[in-house]
């Protein structure tokens, strides 16, 4: 018989983790922490990183070298790009909407493409990682909470009025709108999903009644 060729691939924790800081929704920093001791910033250098991109979440791709940031409780705040492993702060994506208030957004299946969702706003802006810019603007009708990415790979936005959008990240358009049945308004804001792919069903909690839905 011939010879088999096989390509293996190893994938291994990072050395370090990154997250954000703020003593006051004012100033802000980008730290590192090393996984190996738990020492935060270790050996000096330019770390912690001051941040004037007002990064207070970091939102990383699952298979790239790269993060996006969000900021739920400052207006402007916008989203940009963060590349661990070097001491620089974000670059914001130029030209994002005024007044959005961005929290968590979710990367399209090959990370070509970040959905940065809006708290004030009624449209999640598309930005293409490559370049760091926007390339399209979905309106939903509604102020949006998080967004996450599906199993299906597709796009779930929950908006502030009890529904859900599934969003088709191929052709960036709404596919669904699902109605959550949760007693209180404005009371889900996380959804997980299963990971067997033959059990495809996604949970919602319900803040207000306490309720968990499938």
């Amino acid at each position: 018989a011939g010879n088999i060729n096989l390509r293996a691939k190893a994938i291994q924790n990072p050395e370090y983790g990154y997250f954000p800081s703020t003593p006051d929704l004012q100033n802000y920093k980008i730290n590192r922490i090393r996984l190996s001791d738990n020492a935060i910033n270790p050996g000096g250098g330019s770390w912690p990183i001051t941040s004037t991109a007002e990064a207070i979440m970091l939102l990383p791709s699952t298979k790239s070298n790269f993060m996006y940031y969000a900021n739920p409780f400052i207006a402007n705040s916008g989203t940009g790009k963060f590349i661990p492993g070097i001491a620089a702060d974000a670059t914001p994506v130029s030209g994002y909407p005024a007044g959005a208030f961005t929290n968590k957004g979710a990367f399209s299946a090959d990370d070509s493409k970040f959905y940065s969702v809006n708290g004030q706003l009624t449209s999640v802006e598309v930005i293409d990682t490559s370049t760091n810019s926007i390339i399209d603007s979905i309106e939903l009708g509604s102020n949006q909470v998080t967004a996450w990415e599906g199993t299906n790979d597709k796009l779930y936005v929950i908006l502030f009025n009890n529904q859900i959008k599934i969003i088709n990240t191929d052709t960036d358009t709404v596919e669904k709108t699902l109605t959550i049945p949760c007693v209180a308004p404005n009371s889900t804001a996380t959804m997980t999903f299963s990971k067997d792919k033959n059990y495809p069903f996604y949970y919602v909690p319900c803040s207000g009644d306490g309720t968990l839905l499938k």
